[in-house]
This record gives structure tokens, sequence and C-alpha cells, in this order.
């Protein structure tokens, strides 16, 4: 197994998701932050920025340190 190889693949799938993270972040910045007030749309806005940061999370610690 080529472990550089996969430590590469995962740095790319790690830097993928943290370009959406911030594009979720940068949306999100938009709204208020008053989850109580929100309509369902920025609401979904919000729950995609959480799930995209447990992904990147999940991608970083799960994967890529524990590969180094």
């Amino acid at each position: 197994t080529n472990y550089s190889q996969i430590i590469q693949n995962l740095k790319t799938e790690l830097l993928q998701s943290l370009d959406h993270l911030e594009y979720s972040f940068h949306k999100i910045q938009k709204n208020a932050l008053d989850l109580k007030t929100q309509d369902p749309e920025a609401l979904e806005t919000f729950e995609a920025l959480v799930s995209r940061f447990s992904r990147v999370t999940d991608i970083f610690i799960a994967k890529y340190l524990r590969s180094l």
C-alpha cells in the first residue's frame, strides 16, 4: 500500500470538505443566529453547517491523523 498516496488523498478530501464548510459558514453569517425565529430554509442552512463541521472533524481526526 502506498501510504503517501493515501495521505495525499485524505488531504485532498479534507481540503474539499473545508471549502464546503467555509461556504456554509459564509452563508449562515447572512442570517441571524436566533434559531427560534428562523424559517425552515435558514434552519436547513444551519444544519448544513453543522453537518459539514462534523464531516471535517471526522475526516481530520478519524482518517487523516490516524493515517499519519
